[in-house]
Parts: C-alpha cells; structure tokens; sequence
C-alpha cells in the first residue's frame, strides 16, 4: 500500500509471503482505515486480515 495525503493505493503482490505488516501514520485516521478495509476487499476479497 501506498498513501500520500488522502489518497491510498493498494497493489496485489503475487508472491508467496509468510506475514506482512503494514504501519498507518495518519491526521485522518478512522477515514484511512475504511480506505484500506475497501481496498483489502477489493484486491484480496475475504483474505483475512487483522486490524
């Protein structure tokens, strides 16, 4: 994923990978979780993931 200002871009990686993290540092924090949560369904569907 990959955000700058208000915009969130969250792009498929189609090699395997053990565990990932991804770290939000934001002025608009609740608003930047629910663009994530969109885009994680979007890409990924019902992949679970933990917040």
């Amino acid at each position: 994923m990959c955000g700058v200002s208000d915009l969130a871009s969250l792009k498929r990686w189609d090699e395997a990978v053990e565990t990932t993290e991804i770290v939000l540092i934001s002025a608009v924090g609740i608003r930047m979780i629910s663009d994530l949560l969109r885009l994680w369904k979007q890409y990924f569907g019902d992949t679970p993931m933990q917040i």
